[in-house]
């Protein structure tokens, strides 16, 4: 890259910060490279997508956080916060308090493949009213409680 190109891009970075078609110039050329970035980590419980999203968010945070006086070369900074922003989403994703949502199974998969059964139609009657349950079970306490006061229990 030239340094008229580093310019460029220094100055359209700073635009960006208050002009949203600045911004939208600057994200559709670095789009490529965050997509990149996010398909370089690979954890259960973090899809591509999840990874690209925040990506894209650390990459606005670069543009708001740009201090051309202090950064010399914006690509630079982007660089810097878009792996650092990756790196604690990937440490975050793999503690150990997220590793049962993490191994968890889905109600909606299907229970085997290429069936149309999932596991949530073996675990819920459909035709079940929980509500049924409860007036049945409050039910059989008053009749209980009615055998019980006229000596039948």
């Amino acid at each position: 890259m030239t340094r008229w190109a580093f310019w460029t891009l220094n100055r359209l970075a700073h635009r960006a910060r208050s002009d949203p078609d600045a911004f939208t110039a600057l994200f559709a050329r670095f789009r490529g490279w965050l997509r990149h970035e996010a398909t370089r980590y690979t954890l259960p419980g973090l899809t591509s997508d999840d990874l690209y999203q925040e990506a894209s968010l650390a990459f606005w945070i670069a543009v708001q956080t740009y201090q051309p006086h202090y950064h010399r070369v914006f690509s630079a900074w982007a660089r810097h916060v878009v792996k650092h922003r990756l790196a604690t989403a990937a440490r975050m994703a793999s503690r150990l308090k997220h590793r049962p949502l993490n191994t968890a199974a889905s109600l909606n998969a299907p229970l085997y493949p290429h069936h149309d059964r999932q596991l949530a139609d073996s675990l819920v009657d459909p035709g079940h009213n929980p509500s049924d349950t409860w007036e049945t079970q409050e039910l059989w306490a008053e009749l209980v409680q009615q055998a019980a006061n006229l000596g039948f229990l």
